[in-house]
């Protein structure tokens, strides 16, 4: 079950992204990579540390979906 929640190019996404096509909806899903594989009950604040710089980057990598999905989200 977790590896289906946190899977970020698995069956679960591709039935997602068609349902939502399907329908006309749009379809975000943001994911962002991590260079090391991290267990939920991590507590190390290296690991932690490092987990929240990658995350900062994609931000800043993908702002602009970012923005696409506020405005959806706004008009709604």
């Amino acid at each position: 079950m977790i590896e289906q929640v946190c899977d970020t190019r698995g069956r679960s996404v591709d039935r997602s992204r068609a349902w939502c096509h399907s329908i006309g909806a749009a379809f975000y899903r943001f994911s962002p990579p991590l260079s090391v594989e991290t267990s939920l009950d991590e507590t190390r604040d290296s690991a932690l540390m490092k987990m929240l710089f990658e995350t900062q980057v994609y931000i800043v990598q993908n702002q602009e979906k970012i923005q696409q999905l506020a405005q959806i989200l706004k008009s709604i």
